[in-house]
């Protein structure tokens, strides 16, 4: 015999810590130093698409749970979340071609420089 018993279901609570772990473990891509732009700004797309998908996740949950229950109002829940996150996708992903080229010039560089310099082998 089962009952939805939605009212007593144990709260569940945004993901925001994991949200900012996310977050943060993709900007630390952006501070490395190695000249790869362009590889950095996926990975950093990669997790916070990520945390895009936690946050709707839990709306998704919250809009099932208040379908279940009447009169529960969630219809901001997770929305200005969702839409950060989408505004952040946008503004990275316009940046993605100067990032590129930005990073094809920095590899042509380093190949310049290693065919002038040759280290002898011992």
């Amino acid at each position: 015999m089962s009952t939805n018993n939605s009212a007593n279901d144990p709260p569940f609570q945004p993901p925001r810590v994991f949200s900012v772990i996310l977050l943060l473990v993709g900007a630390s891509f952006l501070l490395l130093l190695n000249g790869q732009h362009f590889t950095n700004r996926l990975m950093l797309l990669a997790f916070v698409s990520a945390s895009g998908l936690l946050w709707a996740r839990y709306r998704y949950r919250l809009l099932a749970r208040a379908n279940d229950a009447d009169g529960v109002d969630v219809a901001g829940a997770g929305r200005f979340a969702l839409v950060v996150h989408l505004i952040l996708l946008i503004a990275l992903a316009a940046t993605l071609p100067s990032t590129y080229a930005s990073q094809n010039e920095f590899n042509e560089g380093l190949k310049r420089i290693k065919t002038r310099i040759q280290i002898p082998r011992p």
